[in-house]
């Protein structure tokens, strides 16, 4: 999986290095990619999903089966999804132009991130229109986090969705508890924000503690670790042996 130039993503099948789908939709440059191979969302629903964020403000949701756009969230302008609704105009400020997305590993939990400063993550469910792999996916915003004083550039959860790291042109990290009801959500107990630039964050593997693969860590004037996926462009393989991976239009 790459990125086409600006507005498409193409799917590769890796084995035999020949073009597997092209996606469009995007109407500005597609700027960062997740997928996760398993999907268990409230209200069943599998197979591999896909997340695309773009200049035009928007992240899109598809489907790994089906090849086909299952959900839009973002730009308040944007009526293009098959469900979910925008987000609302002050939510779509703080969002901005997406430089990150991420995906729980069981596909739970949608976040991103930009140039607008804020964190921006949604509950995912299955929604109704032909069952299956084709079936649309339901988007409702659960969290609203804000405390980066620049762009955030990467994005990164933990194994079990509990914890949501987020790098940013600032020069910290911040840990989000996810799992906290109210909207605004503090920093994860005990986390500091890292000092040094972090333009990526690595997800650690599932079980093990954030800090074991992350892209920076908590202790003031340590180097960002090595390793670790970047953000927006990992969260699992397909499932469907297409590649997964991301890098800028040529």
């Amino acid at each position: 999986m790459r990125l086409a130039p600006r507005r498409t993503v193409r799917l590769w099948e890796p084995a035999v290095g020949s073009l597997a789908a092209t996606l469009r939709g995007h109407t500005d440059e597609v700027t960062c990619l997740a997928a996760v191979a398993a999907v268990a969302r409230e209200g069943g629903g599998g197979g591999g999903l896909l997340a695309s964020g773009s200049k035009d403000g928007t992240v899109r949701l598809w489907s790994l089966v089906s090849r086909s756009c299952v959900a839009v969230v973002g730009a308040a302008g944007d009526r293009s999804g098959k469900a979910g609704a925008a987000t609302g105009g002050a939510a779509a400020a703080l969002l901005g132009e997406v430089a990150a997305v991420a995906l729980c590993g069981a596909g739970r939990l949608l976040a991103a991130a930009g140039s607008g400063r804020g964190v921006l993550v949604w509950a995912l469910s299955a929604g109704g229109g032909g069952g299956g792999g084709g079936s649309t996916v339901s988007c409702s915003l659960l969290l609203t986090l804000k405390g980066h004083l620049n762009p955030v550039t990467s994005l990164a959860f933990d194994g079990p969705g509990l914890v949501l790291a987020s790098g940013s042109a600032d020069k910290t990290v911040r840990l989000w508890d996810v799992a906290a009801p109210a909207v605004g959500a503090a920093p994860a107990a005990g986390a500091a924000p890292a000092v040094g630039a972090a333009p990526a964050v690595g997800a650690a593997p599932p079980g093990a503690p954030l800090g074991s693969g992350a892209a920076a860590t908590g202790r003031r004037g340590a180097p960002p670790g090595r390793g670790g996926s970047t953000a927006g462009s990992g969260g699992g393989g397909a499932g469907t042996g297409t590649a997964a991976g991301a890098g800028k239009p040529g």
